[in-house]
């Protein structure tokens, strides 16, 4: 399943979700980016190759809360979506892939984890609010919204509490 964004007549691509026995996949279009589930627990994110963040998580299949995976937003004008953006003739879509069509110049995208379909209650800072859902256990949401300004708040559903680590205080293994 891939996650595009659709922008003045062409695609950006943004994620390619994977899902198997071992757990979660989600991978940036830029190279090196990712986030990693694992069923047992651990989690942990990677930006142009570096694992920038390592954390023991719930196990996958003991989620009884909703969870946010992250957040981020993309400033896409015009003449950025003619240079970057992708012809949609040459993608072939398959039918789990999503096509967000939340409009504005700035996106924002919140990926979470939940057990059933949430209910999302307004934000006065996330307008034109759109929700798509990838069946499965846990079930994705992603939530598109045009951001109000340039400041994107916190996430909807917070990370539980566990011991995260960063850069230098981080262990080979966890």
């Amino acid at each position: 399943m891939r996650l595009y964004l659709g922008r003045y007549g062409r695609l950006h691509r943004l994620i390619k979700l994977h899902r198997n026995g071992q757990g979660l996949y989600l991978l940036s279009d830029n190279p090196g980016t990712r986030i990693t589930y694992h069923e047992d627990g651990k989690y942990w994110t990677q930006e142009a190759g570096k694992k920038i963040v390592k954390q023991r998580r719930k196990p996958l299949s003991a989620l009884s809360e909703p969870q946010s995976l992250g957040m981020h937003y993309m400033i896409i004008d015009e003449q950025g979506s003619a240079r970057f953006g992708l012809d949609p003739a040459t993608i072939r879509l398959a039918a789990n892939d999503i096509v967000l069509d939340t409009p504005g110049n700035i996106v924002g995208l919140e990926m979470i984890l939940a057990n059933a379909s949430l209910t999302i209650s307004p934000r006065p800072e996330r307008l034109n609010c759109r929700i798509y859902e990838v069946p499965g256990r846990p079930m994705i949401v992603f939530e598109s919204f045009t951001l109000k300004g340039t400041e994107l708040s916190g996430p909807r559903f917070h990370i539980p509490p566990a011991e995260i680590y960063h850069g230098e205080n981080m262990p080979a293994r966890i």
